[in-house]
């Protein structure tokens, strides 16, 4: 029997992740795919964004690749809130690498970033896509492991 993990349960170490935060702190939260109508911003949205299956990789390993964006909004017209957001997710995502579950580990790495400006319609203030690559390395393991 083989041991591995969901795309679900990737994004919810990322979660995880963020919740053990100080950007944690200072936002109203983070929600997977969309964030409820009532939100108060600052907040933030990750969805994943692309991925294929786990492949095979070396010594009985199951390696997954997936895209995920994290999306921060702000309704603060200046920018010194929504970098400072920037700065603090940077320092909770880039280039980390942790345990999730089962000996299986997450490795992300940032690519791309883009601010944003939200017109009146979207409550003015902006917005910080940021796409990260996730590599989850998950165990295969046998019952009798």
């Amino acid at each position: 029997m083989s041991v591995g993990m969901s795309r679900f349960d990737i994004l919810e170490g990322l979660r995880d992740r963020f919740q053990n935060s100080r950007l944690a702190d200072v936002v109203s939260g983070m929600w997977l795919g969309r964030a409820p109508d009532d939100t108060q911003p600052p907040y933030i949205v990750m969805s994943n964004v692309s991925g294929g299956p786990p492949r095979e990789g070396m010594n009985g390993r199951k390696l997954q690749t997936l895209a995920v964006e994290i999306t921060i909004y702000s309704v603060e017209r200046g920018l010194e809130e929504i970098l400072h957001l920037f700065d603090l997710q940077c320092d909770v995502f880039d280039d980390y690498q942790y345990e999730v579950k089962d000996g299986a580990v997450i490795m992300v790495q940032r690519g791309g970033d883009m601010l944003e400006e939200l017109g009146e319609d979207e409550g003015n203030g902006w917005l910080c896509r940021v796409e990260y690559t996730v590599l989850a390395d998950n165990l295969v393991r046998t019952q009798a492991d």
